[in-house]
């Protein structure tokens, strides 16, 4: 269970997105230390509220590179919320993403579910293909879904310690499934022609065993310099409930396009930085691709 943020930004609006960057990832960090949906729908202790169980951020810096940026000297995967809030966003919300062409910014605050592992392996965005110049992906998840499922779609020829499931988160699998797809597939990846597909196998597998499951994504490819992010949000009949907590939302003001799960929208709200603000939920089973030129959305079946 984690919290999920996503900001793009054009080149056009670099004098207004330094302070709407700054807004969002404050809203981000404060949902870290004390997320009520999880009070209100599992029923979690108010102290024991955070998601303190590994961090992450990338941002597209240049026109050319990415940064990434997570607390990976401290084995003890010290939570974003211990740092000083100005201090982290100066140093992610710094020079080197204002510049860009492109502004791109991926969170991902992580709060283990029972009996998954805890350790810098399950540190998120992470990378999944990195081909030089070429293609880089990043994966961020919020869900649960069924290791066994994603475990017998893999390929174990390509990695036969996938039968070893119980050591792996689910992102993980889910990573792996991605990664081979990517590495079987030698044209660019699109919409249509490749995510589309893999993630609605995904949603099908679960449907036909009728597995219950969460799957919230928010993925960052960045090929030949043009990035996009892929956004899924996509839950079982059997998780309507739970929907308070694994609603996504997509925040548009001007051009500039925010993703991010429900309490950062209830914070956001709180500090009155909404006004002109359109914030709606994305709609559950569906897929959403912003690029350069503009928004599609897609409905699974």
């Amino acid at each position: 269970m984690c919290r999920l943020l996503g900001l793009w930004a054009n080149q056009n609006h670099k004098k207004s997105s330094r302070h709407l960057l700054k807004y969002w990832f404050s809203a981000w960090l404060d949902s870290t230390k004390k997320d009520h949906y999880l009070n209100r729908v599992y029923g979690v202790p108010e102290g024991n509220c955070v998601h303190k169980d590994g961090w992450g951020i990338v941002t597209l810096g240049t026109d050319h590179d990415y940064k990434i940026i997570w607390e990976h000297k401290n084995q003890d995967l010290k939570p974003a919320f211990s740092y000083r809030k100005n201090s982290l966003a100066r140093l992610v919300i710094g020079s080197p993403l204002l510049k860009s062409t492109h502004q791109i910014l991926l969170a991902h605050a992580r709060r283990a579910s029972v009996n998954t592992p805890v350790s810098l392996q399950q540190v998120q965005p992470l990378l999944i293909h990195d081909e030089k110049s070429s293609r880089k992906v990043f994966l961020s998840h919020n869900g649960t879904l069924n290791s066994k499922i994603l475990n017998d779609i893999l390929d174990t020829e390509l990695h036969p310690i996938s039968v070893q499931v119980n050591d792996f988160s689910d992102t993980q699998l889910l990573s792996w499934y991605i990664r081979q797809k990517l590495e079987n597939n030698s044209s660019k990846s699109s919409i249509e022609h490749f995510w589309i597909p893999i993630l609605q196998e995904i949603i099908d597998k679960h449907q036909e065993d009728n597995t219950n499951y969460q799957m919230q994504l928010i993925i960052l490819e960045i090929t030949e310099n043009n990035p996009q992010l892929i956004i899924c949000s996509a839950l079982s009949d059997k998780s309507k409930r739970l929907m308070p907590y694994y609603r996504l939302f997509i925040g548009k003001k001007g051009e500039f396009r925010v993703i991010c799960s429900s309490t950062i929208v209830d914070y956001f709200k709180s500090d009155h930085k909404s006004i002109n603000w359109s914030l709606d939920p994305i709609s559950n089973k569906t897929l959403v691709n912003l690029t350069s030129e503009g928004e599609f959305y897609h409905k699974f079946s």
